[in-house]
């Protein structure tokens, strides 16, 4: 996993059971072991996946009205169970 913060001031690494901080692009700490900022970084990554999959999805929806209102409705047809599944990690992924 690999999560960057402060436009790109800090970014931090998760490989190998290793957790390295690198600051200005230099290493900074090591916090390998420490479960929390594990699991922050797991959120994060979590959070930015499901973010992102919703982005495409509404810009396809967006696309779709501007330009052929019917190909939104079938395309939402068509995608109910998986925009339904999207909704449903976007709740879990955002659940503390």
């Amino acid at each position: 996993m690999n999560v960057t913060l402060d436009e790109g001031k800090y970014r931090i690494v998760i490989e190998d059971g290793a957790t390295t901080v690198y600051r200005h692009g230099e290493l900074w700490q090591d916090l390998t072991g420490d479960n929390l900022i594990f699991n922050l970084v797991h959120r994060i990554t979590e959070l930015t996946e499901a973010a992102n999959e919703a982005s495409v999805r509404l810009d396809k929806v967006s696309h779709l009205v501007n330009y052929d209102s019917g190909s939104a409705i079938d395309w939402l047809l068509e995608n109910h169970h998986k925009n339904a599944e999207l909704a449903e990690k976007l709740r879990d992924a955002t659940e503390a």
